[in-house]
């Protein structure tokens, strides 16, 4: 089995273990394959050591919040192309997701959510695929809310604590910030 971390250098039609994208290696000599496969380990690879400084450099901005080392998520969450990372924090009184658009350096995205319908012990962040029908959409939920649009690239953000409906947080095109929609 691959690695998590790995390109197929022979597959003709292969998919990048990192992040799903498909790619056509027939036409692609061997050096332009493995210069591929190099510059998307790469970036992933400086994705992942950022990881670890994610909950520092939220709380160099946010102090008053215990952020969650395990919450750590990564993806394109901003539609603009980029790797960015999200992380999960807790207070008495409310549950925080910090979204990082470009920089460590600079003030994450904040969302809010109360704690009094969520669990802040019991919370989780994961990753949510952007890609859907929107037909299908909005016969399942009702609506499509306002500003969401499809994206076989941009993620989504779920934030559950197992006992309420998730909050599903998602790039808001028409306000150009992040939207939470719940059922």
């Amino acid at each position: 089995m691959a690695s998590p971390l790995s390109c197929s250098l022979s597959v003709p039609f292969s998919r990048c273990a990192p992040c799903g994208a498909a790619y056509l290696w027939r036409w692609a000599s061997p050096l332009k394959r493995a210069f591929a496969c190099a510059l998307t380990l790469s970036a992933f690879s400086v994705a992942f050591a950022q990881a670890g400084s994610v909950p520092a450099a939220a709380k160099r901005f946010f102090p008053g919040i215990n952020w969650k080392p395990a919450s750590v998520v990564i993806g394109d969450f901003s539609c603009q192309g980029r790797i960015e990372q999200a992380v999960l924090g807790t207070t008495k009184t409310e549950i925080v997701v910090a979204v990082f658009i470009g920089s460590l350096a600079r003030a994450p995205m904040l969302l809010r959510f109360s704690a009094a319908s969520r669990d802040p012990a019991t919370s989780e962040l994961t990753i949510e695929d952007g890609d859907f029908d929107p037909a299908q959409f909005e016969r399942e939920v009702g609506y499509i809310p306002d500003g969401m649009r499809p994206s076989k690239t941009c993620k989504g953000l779920n934030l559950s604590d197992g006992n309420v409906d998730s909050a599903h947080i998602y790039w808001n095109h028409n306000a150009k910030q992040f939207t939470a929609w719940v059922m």
